[in-house]
Order: structure tokens, then C-alpha cells, then sequence
């Protein structure tokens, strides 16, 4: 997998609110993670795009990870898991 490109972070709050981030910066993402009060977010939404690949299908496709979590255990790991590198690496 190559590095990461582009991180995308939505946190949905409890009162309707939401807070949308993008960056090419990790530690932009993981600050705004601990910034949001646990007491107050209903979950979180992560994609990381890689970049364009090519399929088994002789196509070209985005690579990304994402996913929607309900705390900051379950996102902080996720988000280390999608910018870890590869065995092939």
C-alpha cells in the first residue's frame, strides 16, 4: 500500500452538529480527535486515500480505507492501522 495522500475526518455531534476536516497531515487529524469532547460526539467517520490503482480488472480505482466509529479507542486505532506500512513496503 502506499502512503497515505489525503485524510478526511467527520465528527457528528450529539446536538446535530458537524465538523468536517481534510488534510494531507496526520497529526492535524489526531488533534482534532482529541479535541472533541467524548460527552458530546455520537460517532466519527475516517476515510484515508492512498491514490489511483490499478484493479484486477485492468481499471483504475481509488485505494482508501474508511470507516465510522463510535469512540476515540476504536478511531485512534483504526486511523494507525490505515497509515501503517505494508510487508511489501
Amino acid at each position: 500500500m502506499q502512503k497515505p495522500k489525503k485524510y478526511q475526518l467527520k465528527i457528528l455531534f450529539d446536538n446535530g452538529g458537524v465538523q468536517r476536516t481534510s488534510t494531507k497531515k496526520q497529526r492535524r487529524i489526531s488533534y482534532k480527535i482529541q479535541e472533541a469532547k467524548k460527552s458530546e460526539v455520537g460517532k466519527y467517520f475516517i476515510r484515508v486515500t492512498y491514490g489511483t490503482i490499478i484493479d484486477v480488472n485492468e481499471k483504475k480505482v481509488i485505494a482508501k480505507n474508511e470507516g465510522e466509529y463510535l469512540n476515540k479507542q476504536s478511531l485512534t486505532y483504526a486511523l494507525k492501522c490505515f497509515c501503517e506500512k505494508g510487508i511489501n513496503d
